[in-house]
């Protein structure tokens, strides 16, 4: 298995989100991430806008995907399709 890079996990996580899984535990557990790595790269997509960080209660948070991650995300899986020849029919 090759080594990620930070961007190919923050778009795996804005993948997971999209599918409907908002906590920080799920994430971590479908990206295969340390926690500590979770919250660092949640804080960038924090930053970025591509993600919210909502507090619910019993201390309980959920992460949800924005329109401009979901626009990201989009134009991320579009040049991965090309780069793998799917739309230039390589």
């Amino acid at each position: 298995m090759r080594k990620r890079s930070g961007l190919e996990i923050k778009f795996q996580m804005l993948e997971i989100l999209l599918a409907g899984n908002n906590s920080q535990t799920h994430i971590m557990y479908r990206a295969r991430i340390s926690w500590e790595m979770l919250q660092r790269l949640l804080q960038e997509l924090v930053q970025s806008r591509l993600v919210v960080i909502r507090d619910y209660m019993y201390n309980r948070k959920e992460v949800e995907i924005t329109s401009l991650g979901i626009e990201c995300l989009n134009r991320y899986m579009e040049l991965r399709s090309m780069m793998n020849g799917e739309i230039l029919g390589v």
